[in-house]
């Protein structure tokens, strides 16, 4: 029988033994727990990884390239990393490539952001794809950790979407798999409506946005704590948040 072989990622992704040329394409496994965080990329490194970066990179995304290309065709990835690539638009690229060489097996969600790993609070799941695999529905579970108790709830299959790069929209608990449902079956999108969504400079811990209330310009900020089951709650905010968002003017052409 051959040998069974495992590999790890190494601690930069952008850097390669002598011999990496043989390792491309080897490993029936491939595990990775990868460093995440924006990274600058010269242009030698961006057009390496061009297939998982999109804009600004991630460290994380490069390490996902890189375990696709160290699995042999059949051969399986897990990699625990946060949930941002499943819909960011800086992962796009990143998705397609998943979908066309690494489809998703299971998706493992952790549901809980304290208490889980030292120092990270950010939503965190653990990834298992096939190298060359079919594209089916992938599994989806919530891992809701207490301890050293690990409660795995069973969520259902889910599709990814036709488009590759489109964001999944995948539940992260059971309750939430009607809500994902009905948002596939969605026909119309925030830009359908006359909405445009872009990341920018606003910053809701800011206090003093409060004094724009009610004037000219002000705009409403509305937080998850803020919508319900039954309904909308504003203004309402935690604490350190504001209820109100003034943009800054605009500065002159002239």
């Amino acid at each position: 029988m051959p040998t069974r072989q495992a590999a790890c990622a190494p601690r930069h992704p952008c850097t390669r033994r002598p011999d990496a040329g043989r390792e491309e394409g080897h490993f029936d496994l491939v595990l990775g727990n990868p460093p995440y965080g924006q990274v600058r990329l010269d242009t030698a490194s961006r057009t390496r990884f061009a297939r998982s970066v999109c804009g600004r990179a991630n460290l994380y995304a490069l390490f996902f390239q890189r375990a696709i290309e160290l699995a042999r065709p059949g051969g399986v990835l897990i990699l625990l990393t946060p949930t941002g690539f499943m819909g960011g638009q800086y992962f796009c690229s990143l998705r397609q490539y998943l979908a066309e060489e690494a489809p998703p097996l299971c998706i493992d969600v952790v549901t809980d952001r304290k208490g889980v790993f030292d120092g990270v609070q950010q939503e965190t799941v653990v990834t298992t794809c096939r190298r060359a695999g079919p594209r089916a529905a992938a599994v989806m579970r919530a891992l809701h950790v207490q301890g050293d108790i690990i409660d795995v709830e069973p969520i259902g299959c889910f599709p990814l979407p036709a488009d590759a790069q489109a964001p999944w929209r995948l539940p992260r608990r059971g309750t939430q798999a009607q809500i994902a449902d009905a948002m596939t079956g969605m026909s119309c999108r925030l830009a359908d409506w006359g909405y445009r969504v872009r990341s920018g400079p606003t910053d809701g811990s800011d206090r003093t946005r409060d004094s724009g209330a009610g004037t000219a310009g002000a705009v409403p900020m509305l937080w998850p704590e803020a919508i319900s089951a039954t309904g909308l709650h504003w203004p309402l905010a935690k604490r350190g948040r504001s209820a109100w968002y003034q943009p800054p003017a605009r500065k002159s052409c002239w």
